[in-house]
């Protein structure tokens, strides 16, 4: 038996080098940077001198070089050796020292190694107890280092770089493809850069910036948070990730700066370390461009530590970039599913204090056909709707009560749960609270429910939605609570791999619209809830349409082979079409149920592919200082359309001046609007289509959409007739 050892192709190897660092002159400067200020934190750590301690940053724009200059620890040629010999090793001390913040081990290597890949200049040069060394970078066809100790003039090194004593000097010349920031906008680059928003901010830190001879002290102090208007104040963060208890304090701001500083929401811990800055998916929604903040999660670096050190199932939690979580991590989205609607109900409280004015478009009834179509259109691929199992529901006798007291979901799939309200017995001056078990195999959305007795039906009865969304799947059984005044309802959710469905009223077609192509066999899809058409039942088919004067009736037994799992089956239809041009009526009848479909016959028609979701809101709004045309919020629905964005109004004119009650749009504003509509779904498409994707084509998600936009598009265009 031969035993061979598997080598790294050299493209491979020099990928990892270059794609980290993203072409990103900013982010190879902060690895060197903030090494540079680890060395000085061990100094502070056991040194009572709190003087104030400097790095330089020295750009030469003609030799296109860089190089940064401490007067920190210092390495000898044994210490070289040892911290960039191995590559990805723990060398900042994040064990012994309480305030480093070195993780990975590669930074320093990564940002060397991939200038000397581009054949410039890659050196380290340290003075450390009088003995001056120099570390150079070298990748051919490998990574190499070459270490020297040369006699050298100590005292005109010293004053070269003005090191009194020990100190560092990492020298870089910038790669090609690496652009370097003009002179008079590198200043504001750095220090508008959230990961050295602490660094730069540190009373016992200057940072000196000299570019082409011009020497300026860099600051983040002006960007402070804390000078703004506070929203949420020290709001606590708890949440289980595995054997780790996660706490974090939150805090927004009305930031009025935002567009300047760039700040969304800082994610640090204890020791300064910058993890992230984000909104937590929330960037496009109005009123967002007000909002920053800072979330300290004190125990982070220890977590994530611990992850990548696991000797059964190493884990990265930060992305290869290292300036953000990977979102298809458990514990990132564990993460966002805790933050996100605090941050949400944040931007929606603050936007109630402004005075813009805004326009529900969905109670016209061109857009709330275009809901509707485009809500049947994405029922199968990414939403289902878990309802009664039987039409013309009374209120509930108890106040509220879910839709079915048990259900199944698969994971990473999102459904929609109905509450039923009695409108009768609760008041609406109340607001309903939903609660789940703290848990890892769902989430859920929103939190609080507000209705209005309007919304009631003759009966009393009033329908509202709990988002949930499968993450992880558990034998484990976990309860969700709605409870308002002295009423509670419960259900029992619990997440599976298999694909569960549930049928209107246990007995639907979906979709319930097909178009087929001529002449070739296609497939209906006919779902059933198998607790109310158990196996044995019959199921009556009548295909019939215009052109043909006797339908095609057809008898299904429900069988063990169409059970999918124990929530639902499926009966699959075979069909074909055999003129052009034809439409065709399908319903469907057991057990008192009866479902219709409706089938188009086309000479060609185009593949349905990815994942989708549902509308329930279209709201016309006016930000101006916003950057986005359209914007869709997942989690109730609603998509805004910019009416303010300079683009919007080019294509539509003054859509303020209408009629806020009665608004009357042209056909050629209601075909932008469509479009809009369509490409935000089709965003949304990609989204989850590739969320769990390691993504190295940027064009291939942007074809996809111009693919799901086009369907979509032409799919709503009669409407805008």
């Amino acid at each position: 038996m031969k035993e061979l050892i598997v080598s790294t192709a050299i493209r491979k190897a020099r990928r990892d080098i270059k794609n980290p660092l993203a072409n990103d002159f900013i982010k190879y400067l902060a690895e060197i940077l903030i090494n540079s200020d680890d060395s000085y934190k061990r100094i502070e750590e056991t040194d009572t001198n709190k003087a104030i301690r400097t790095i330089d940053i020295v750009v030469d724009r003609n030799k296109e070089l860089v190089t940064v200059i401490d007067r920190a620890e210092g390495m000898d040629q044994s210490e070289l050796e040892r911290i960039f010999t191995e590559y990805g090793a723990d060398n900042a001390g994040g064990d012994k020292f309480s305030m480093v913040r070195g993780l990975f081990g590669q930074g320093a290597s990564d940002v060397l190694f991939s200038c000397s890949m581009s054949r410039k200049i890659a050196k380290i040069e340290s003075i450390k107890n009088n003995q001056f060394s120099i570390c150079k970078f070298i990748y051919r066809d490998q990574k190499k280092i070459t270490l020297e100790t040369p006699k050298a003039d100590l005292p005109a090194l010293r004053k070269k770089y003005d090191i009194p004593s020990n100190g560092t000097i990492v020298t870089f010349g910038i790669p090609n493809e690496v652009k370097l920031p003009k002179k008079n906008d590198l200043q504001q680059k750095i220090e508008t850069f959230y990961m050295f928003r602490y660094l730069l901010s540190n009373p016992h830190r200057n940072v000196f910036l000299e570019d082409d001879g011009l020497r300026v002290l860099l600051s983040s102090q002006k960007y402070e948070l804390r000078s703004h208007k506070n929203l949420v104040k020290n709001k606590k963060i708890v949440f289980t990730y595995e054997k780790f208890k996660v706490e974090g304090v939150l805090n927004l701001y009305e930031n009025p700066n935002k567009s300047i500083d760039g700040t969304h929401v800082i994610i640090k811990d204890d020791r300064d370390a910058v993890y992230d800055n984000t909104l937590f998916d929330l960037e496009r929604f109005p009123g967002a461009h007000l909002i920053s903040g800072e979330l300290l999660i004190s125990n982070l670096y220890s977590i994530l530590k611990a992850k990548l050190e696991d000797e059964e199932y190493p884990l990265q939690i930060l992305t290869d970039s290292r300036d953000g979580f990977d979102r298809r991590t458990e514990f990132t989205k564990t993460l966002f599913s805790v933050v996100t609607p605090i941050i949400d109900k944040a931007i929606k409280t603050n936007n109630e204090k402004k005075s813009t004015s805004s326009i529900s478009l969905e109670q016209l009834q061109k857009f709330k056909d275009a809901l509707k179509k485009i809500n049947d259109y994405f029922k199968e691929r990414i939403a289902s709707e878990i309802g009664a199992l039987s039409p013309g529901i009374e209120p509930p006798a108890n106040g509220i009560e879910f839709a079915r007291g048990s259900i199944s979901i698969t994971e990473n799939k999102r459904y929609v749960l109905l509450l039923f309200i009695n409108a009768n017995l609760v008041s609406d001056s109340q607001t309903i609270s939903i609660f789940a078990e703290q848990n890892l195999f769902f989430s859920y959305f929103p939190e609080t429910i507000r209705f209005s007795r309007k919304e009631a039906n003759e009966k009393g009865l009033i329908t509202k939605y709990i988002t949930l969304e499968g993450r992880q799947p558990s034998e484990n059984i976990i309860s969700i609570t709605a409870k308002v005044e002295k009423f509670e309802a419960e259900a029992f959710v619990r997440v599976v791999k298999e694909i569960v469905i549930y049928p209107k009223f246990g007995f639907e077609f979906i979709p319930d619209n097909y178009v087929f192509q001529t002449g070739k066999e296609s497939t209906l899809k006919l779902f059933f809830d198998p607790g109310k058409f158990p196996v044995g039942t019959t199921v009556e088919l009548a295909i019939n349409s215009k052109e043909e004067l006797l339908p095609d009736i057809r008898n299904y037994i429900i069988t063990e082979e169409c059970l999918i799992q124990e929530k639902t089956g499926l009966i699959q239809i075979p069909f074909v079409g055999s003129k052009s041009d034809t439409s065709y009526s399908v319903i469907a009848s057991s057990l008192h149920s009866v479902t219709q479909a409706h089938i188009r016959v086309k000479d060609k028609t185009e593949d349905e592919t990815g994942k989708s979701g549902f509308l329930s809101r279209l709201q016309l709004v006016f930000y101006p200082d916003e950057k986005w045309q359209s914007s869709l919020r997942e989690n109730d629905g609603t998509l805004f359309i910019n009416g303010a964005h300079p683009i919007n109004k080019a294509m539509m004119g003054d859509l303020n001046a209408l009629d806020k009650k009665k608004p009357d749009f042209k056909s050629i504003q209601l075909r932008y609007i469509f479009e809009l509509i369509s490409a935000e779904s089709a965003r949304r498409v990609a989204k989850s289509e590739f969320a769990d994707s390691d993504l190295s084509s940027v064009s291939r998600v942007l074809d996809f959409i111009q693919t799901e936009k086009t369907i979509l598009y032409c799919y709503l265009l009669p409407e805008t007739e």
